[in-house]
């Protein structure tokens, strides 16, 4: 698992290092400002950021903000419970909250969970994209196939079937067979 830690001070840095460092296979990146976690998740991939509130020259909610949807990553947050409403606040947006003082089973345990939602998110996002393929491909035979009806008159069915016929005896795909079609009659 590779995480990204942002925190304000090296000090704070070398205490988390302290209880992060028993975590087994993960890797570890500082951060010591939020514009060096922004250029960070821009430069490298990661599992997970971890943010330790409140960091100094920004808003850390605007900057976990923009990690979560921009890039999916899920973002957990180590903050001072101080009867402040901070906590549910981030839960509400979506976000990971462990209290300080930091207990390791906690932050282990929200790590862990964390690095589930990236897997189950990465998972996800392949199937969207398996399926707009698919659907641009359908778009692709369908235009296709209405050239076919239009200009050859042919039925649905047998343009259907002159497409995969094409598909065949040439050893393409359906889409490059519908993209011949469309190509033919787009010169016309």
């Amino acid at each position: 698992m590779r995480i990204l830690v942002a925190t304000s001070t090296q000090k704070s840095a070398e205490g988390l290092m302290t209880i992060l460092k028993d975590m087994g296979d993960a890797l570890f990146s500082f951060a010591l400002s939020s514009s060096a976690c922004r250029q960070m998740v821009f430069d490298s991939e990661y599992d997970v950021v971890l943010i330790n509130h409140p960091l100094s020259d920004e808003d850390s909610l605007s900057l976990a903000t923009m990690i979560q949807n921009t890039l999916n990553i899920p973002v957990v947050f180590l903050i001072r419970e101080d009867g402040s409403h901070l906590s549910l606040t981030l839960q509400k947006e979506g976000f990971i909250t462990v209290p300080k003082p930091i207990l390791r089973p906690i932050l282990y345990q929200a790590l862990s969970l964390s690095r589930t939602i990236r897997v189950r998110t990465l998972e996800l996002e392949k199937k969207i994209h398996r399926l707009e393929r698919k659907i641009e491909e359908t778009k692709l035979i369908s235009r296709a196939k209405c050239l076919l009806i239009e200009k050859e008159k042919l039925s649905e069915w047998e343009a259907h079937k002159k497409i995969e016929r094409r598909s065949m005896d040439m050893r393409i795909t359906l889409s490059d067979a519908s993209m011949e079609v469309i190509n033919k009659y787009r010169e016309d």
